[in-house]
C-alpha cells in the first residue's frame, strides 16, 4: 500500500511553489490516481477497500487502504449562502 494516494480528475498546479511540492510528494512515494471514487468497503481485518474507475483505462479497479477520507471541493449554493449572510464569490 502507498503511504499516501490521492484520487482526482486532473492535478492543478496553479500557485508558485505548488508545482515543486507536488513532484516532491511523488518522489516521497505519494500516489495521484487519475480516477472516480465508486465505493468502499471494509475488510474483515478492517483494512478499506476503495473501488474506483480508473479514468485512464475506464477499468473499474480497487485498493486497499487502511485509512480513507473522503472530500469534495465544491463552492457554497448562493441561496445558502445568502440565508446564512455569507460572502460568495465567483471565481
Amino acid at each position: 500500500m502507498p503511504w499516501a494516494c490521492r484520487f482526482t480528475n486532473d492535478v492543478r498546479t496553479p500557485s508558485k511553489g505548488y508545482n515543486e511540492f507536488f513532484e516532491q510528494a511523488k518522489g516521497m512515494g505519494a500516489n495521484f490516481v487519475k480516477g472516480r471514487v465508486a465505493g468502499v468497503t471494509e475488510r474483515e481485518d478492517g483494512n478499506l477497500v476503495l473501488k474506483y474507475e480508473d479514468i485512464e483505462t475506464g477499468t473499474l479497479t480497487e485498493m486497499e487502504h487502511d485509512m480513507v477520507v473522503l472530500a469534495v471541493g465544491v463552492r457554497p449554493n448562493e441561496e445558502a449562502a445568502a440565508s446564512s449572510q455569507m460572502r460568495v464569490e465567483a471565481g
